[in-house]
């Protein structure tokens, strides 16, 4: 990943990491799935970015790595007494981007993260150009959906990221011909799950599994664009149609790569670099 004047700060309980030029032509901002912090989850595709054409792109960029409360290892724990609402999420990750973001710029959310992103254009719609989102699920859960979040949430609570939580995650995220096949970027996101504090974790699980649904189903700005991502073996193939059409008509693309799970960008990188880079272009005119 690029280190150029790498700067850490904690705004609030959200841990966040910025790299590249201070004075960029664009800003990217990341942010993660559950259970996994920001620049952990994009390492994989940043690093493969560095050997490709996209390099070039992203050195004129700021890159913001934003861990949202209990995602990150190394902050002080949560006080036993705050467990966030995914309302008050939101609003805090506007006021970050709106200081850390002085151009439009570019918003690469997994799961949880691209559900936050596509939350805060609505509260100010003005700080992003474009959307990259890799495995989106924007559909607040119903009953049932809302109950088994709760349960995991206690489970990883108390008893925290075992065997069966970690195996949960995993196929969240990846196919299981991945998982058999790949055992290092098995492990390599095993590490990651195992570094995070189980009992701040816990608290954006529940917090992510008992959002509400949002009023409109379309993101209202006009010109924001999109590429959506996700694979056919994912559990959130679906889900990833039904954002595809969130955009305004003709605002958006998706790509579906086969035997692929939720994490397209760590799976098959060098199958979807070329449509990354020509997003990224497109949207900031670069010629």
């Amino acid at each position: 990943m690029l280190q150029e004047n790498e700067d850490v700060r904690w705004l609030k309980s959200w841990k966040v990491t910025s790299t590249g030029p201070t004075d960029p032509v664009f800003h990217v901002v990341v942010l993660p799935d559950v259970c996994c912090g920001a620049s952990d989850q994009a390492e994989g595709f940043f690093g493969f970015c560095k050997s490709t054409k996209t390099a070039g792109e992203l050195e004129k960029a700021r890159i913001h790595f934003i861990n949202p409360p209990g995602q990150s290892s190394d902050g002080q724990t949560l006080p036993d007494n705050y467990w966030p609402t995914y309302d008050e999420c939101v609003q805090e990750l506007s006021e970050i981007v709106s200081s850390e973001a002085s151009k439009p710029c570019l918003g690469i959310g997994t799961g949880m993260g691209a559900d936050l992103l596509r939350r805060v254009s609505e509260v100010r719609p003005s700080l992003f150009r474009a959307f990259l989102f890799v495995a989106p699920a924007f559909s607040a859960p119903g009953v049932f959906g809302k109950a088994v979040s709760t349960f995991a949430a206690y489970y990883v609570y108390y008893f925290g990221f075992n065997g069966h939580a970690i195996d949960l995650v995993l196929n969240r995220w990846f196919s299981s011909e991945i998982i058999d096949r790949n055992l290092d970027l098995r492990e390599r996101f095993v590490s990651y799950v195992e570094k995070l504090r189980p009992q701040d974790a816990a608290r954006m699980i529940y917090a992510y599994g008992n959002r509400t649904e949002l009023p409109s189903k379309k993101i209202s700005s006009q010109r924001i664009r999109g590429l959506v991502m996700c694979g056919r073996d994912s559990e959130f193939h679906g889900q990833a149609l039904d954002a595809y059409q969130v955009f305004q008509a003709g605002q958006a693309s998706i790509m579906e790569p086969f035997t692929t799970g939720s994490l397209v960008l760590d799976e098959q990188p060098e199958e979807v670099i070329k449509s990354v880079e020509l997003f990224v272009r497109s949207c900031f005119n670069f010629t």
